[in-house]
């Protein structure tokens, strides 16, 4: 993968929602070990994270699709409504073609779980890159 100096010179704000604390304790750890420059929150709650969209200003939102009260397809059909701005990722360990196919309409990227540090990394940085290179043209 390339260097991009844009994503280094910027401190990313990141939001990450999944209900399993394991995962989230293992994400923890692979970030803290590839020393990213990201500033990441964390929530277990997808009705919590959108109260905390309102609050603090995120540039990238990764979600699993699989969450108690709220699933992250509905959440992030709520995201692009409110917050078109902010990159949307979704990942899941276990999901159906159609769920696959109607997600991308809201989503701009999917990992299928499980994933690496650098599957992750890679997914924010390429879709950051792309976003901020449509918006220059």
């Amino acid at each position: 993968m390339k260097n991009n100096p844009t994503i280094k010179k910027t401190k990313l704000h990141i939001m990450i929602i999944d209900d399993d604390m394991i995962l989230i304790l293992s994400i923890k750890k692979m970030l803290r070990e590839s020393n990213v420059n990201w500033k990441v929150d964390f929530f277990t709650d997808a009705r919590v994270a959108m109260f905390c969209l309102n609050k603090s200003k995120y540039d990238v939102i990764i979600s699993d699709c699989n969450l108690p009260h709220m699933d992250g397809i509905t959440f992030f059909n709520i995201v692009k409504k409110d917050f078109p701005e902010l990159i949307r990722i979704l990942f899941s360990g276990n999901i159906i073609d159609d769920t696959q196919l109607y997600s991308k309409k809201v989503v701009h990227r999917f990992i299928k779980k499980p994933f690496s540090i650098e599957q992750l990394k890679s997914a924010i940085n390429e879709t950051y890159t792309e976003k901020q290179n449509y918006f220059s043209m």
